[in-house]
């Protein structure tokens, strides 16, 4: 039985708030209400402690069992979060090298995931496998995380095929790890017209090329996120209004989309974690649908709560899962290869794994949310 690691972090301090609660008996709930100058002052303890130590933290332990096969797997933390691993990136490689080496030499993995920050940080993945001593596969796990757009995409309802050939895909952060096999794998959908963005603007050109290469678009706009003046800004945001649908897939701490960047009755698939769109959008823009992406449904638990739903979890969590059963060996690093992430997906649907049910922040989206103009992100059910 193969063994597999899948590395998280705290995405925000109310993520660690959530840990303390549980260590001190009081509850995540009410680990999330402690102030946060409190939890700041208990994370540094927490950092000096463990100098002599992994920055890390055995979070579960768990057994996984499909078609037949099981796999041993173990959810480690690294004890950092978003924030203060883009801060100070060179701790943060040394604490995810220091849980990789423990996991491979303590816990005897044979996979190991990278979850969240874990993947950029290691220049997704790459430098972690040149590592003197790393033996094991390592996978950033983003490939099968990006192919969840296209049955999220295909799930929607009343967004049948022709309605999306009459549509306009809007990708933010088109040429990152995730983001350009998002744009890719969508642009293969055949949307009308295609909008990208992203701070550098040679790197919009050359995925721009990538599509027109291999598909007939109509239209594929780019624009630079990094904005220069009034009037750049404001082509932008008029360009991001454009949008029917836009898809979110950044490495940002927090949200970037606004309440007046959106159409009216837009989707909007946020891949990222952190999430790169908050809930006071939502509550500000209720005829808006968000949706979670990257959420795949195993149908069973880790016995940790990272945020998805019961039975389900991050499609880079599912990967880690998938490559362990399925016996798959090598890294799956650096840019993500829209060929293999077709490949793994149809290997996870093969072990009975699958698009999770839509949901907004984890909540369940009834069809009555998806179809009701103008009160859409507003109803919820307790079950689709």
């Amino acid at each position: 039985m193969k063994k597999h690691a899948f590395f998280i972090h705290p995405r925000t301090i109310r993520d660690f708030g959530r840990k303390v609660g549980v260590m001190s008996g009081i509850g995540e709930a009410w680990g999330m209400k402690i102030p946060g100058f409190i939890l700041h002052l208990i994370m540094r303890v927490f950092n000096c402690l463990i100098r002599w130590f992994p920055g890390l933290m055995i979070c579960s332990s768990y057994e996984i069992e499909a078609d037949g096969v099981k796999t041993q797997g173990y959810i480690l933390s690294v004890y950092m979060t978003a924030k203060q691993m883009s801060e100070r990136p060179l701790k943060a490689a040394k604490y995810i090298l220091d849980a990789a080496l423990f996991a491979q030499n303590k816990l005897g993995v044979d996979v190991i995931g990278l979850g969240a920050y874990t993947a950029p940080l290691t220049s997704n993945g790459t430098w972690l496998v040149k590592q003197p001593g790393i033996k094991c596969a390592v996978t950033h796990g983003d490939s099968l995380s990006a192919y969840t757009v296209v049955p999220i995409l295909e799930h929607l309802p009343g967004l049948t095929k022709e309605k999306l050939g009459e549509s306009t895909v809007a990708v933010i952060g088109a040429y990152g790890l995730v983001g350009r096999a998002v744009t890719l794998l969508i642009a293969e959908l055949r949307p009308k017209k295609m909008i990208l963005t992203g701070p550098k603007l040679h790197k919009l050109n050359k995925i721009r090329d990538e599509i027109l290469a291999h598909n007939s678009i109509a239209e594929i706009d780019i624009y630079s996120s990094s904005v220069s003046g009034p009037d750049e800004a404001v082509s932008y945001r008029e360009a991001l209004r454009s949008a029917d649908i836009l898809v979110l897939s950044t490495t940002s701490n927090g949200s970037i989309v606004a309440a007046d960047m959106l159409k009216e009755n837009a989707v909007v698939v946020d891949m990222s974690q952190p999430h790169n769109m908050g809930p006071e959008v939502c509550e500000a823009r209720p005829d808006v649908l968000r949706v979670d992406g990257g959420y795949v449904r195993i149908g069973q638990h880790p016995n940790f709560d990272m945020g998805p739903p019961y039975g389900v979890t991050f499609g880079c969590h599912a990967e880690t899962i998938t490559l362990a059963l399925s016996g798959l060996n090598g890294h799956h690093v650096g840019p993500v290869d829209p060929a293999f992430a077709k490949e793994i997906w149809h290997k996870a649907q093969n072990l009975g794994f699958d698009l999770a049910p839509l949901t907004n922040f984890s909540i369940p989206i009834c069809h009555k949310a998806i179809l009701g103009k103008g009160e859409r992100a507003t109803v919820y059910a307790h079950a689709v």
